[in-house]
């Protein structure tokens, strides 16, 4: 073999190495942007009333999210917890906490009951949330009933799936989860709030008028 012949298939032989490499770390970027959705059971009061719900609520408010969230994770193993920070704007104060000053147009950081974590030693992330939640989307306008957290020092939505309720219709993973109880109760939101506090859809108007 000439040494022209030995330069080239060196040559080859890297490209080939370099291709490899760079298509094993694109597999794995994609690979390690994939979440796994893993549900566990909530634990948490169940009511029947919105006024019972808002009377055992610290804080309840309307608001929208803003799109800023952060994974909060403790522990490890089989002791891991956490909670989402995620960011919400004020638009109207519906029942005020009078050991803290919240006011419309504020802009706060309340925790959601479910995080994200690495899945460990395999590509990806776990998300772990109870069931019958879904986390509140950025630009949709809630109903939130909410407590002082104080793992994280802000409030939290209280009792899972029961402390947040979208109102302007446009939250489908919301509506094709609630089921039973909750989704009477948020039609009893819909019922009492709406027209004081927010303008009703035409389709939610009907179920909650056949609420009423």
């Amino acid at each position: 073999m000439t040494f022209s012949n030995r330069f080239s298939k060196k040559v080859w032989m890297t490209i080939i190495a370099a291709v490899l490499v760079i298509a094993l770390g694109a597999w794995y970027f994609n690979a390690d942007q994939k979440i796994k959705t893993v549900v566990v059971n909530g634990n948490y009061l169940v009511y029947e009333t919105v006024e019972d719900l808002q009377a055992a609520s610290e804080l309840v408010v309307i608001a929208t999210p803003t799109g800023k969230q952060k994974s909060v994770v403790t522990g490890s193993g089989m002791s891991k917890n956490g909670w989402m920070l995620t960011e919400i704007r004020i638009d109207k104060v519906i029942k005020p906490d009078e050991k803290q000053e919240i006011k419309e147009g504020m802009t706060v950081s309340i925790t959601e009951p479910y995080y994200i974590a690495d899945a460990g030693i395999e590509p990806g992330k776990v998300m772990v949330i109870p069931e019958e939640y879904t986390a509140v989307q950025a630009g949709n306008q809630y109903v939130l009933f909410l407590a002082w957290d104080g793992r994280s020092k802000t409030y939290g939505v209280y009792t899972g799936p029961q402390g947040k309720f979208n109102i302007d219709g446009r939250d489908v993973n919301e509506d094709e989860q609630l089921e039973g109880a909750n989704a009477d109760l948020k039609q009893q939101v819909l019922a009492k709030y709406s027209g004081r506090y927010f303008p009703l859809k035409e389709s939610d108007g009907r179920k909650a008028t056949q609420m009423a």
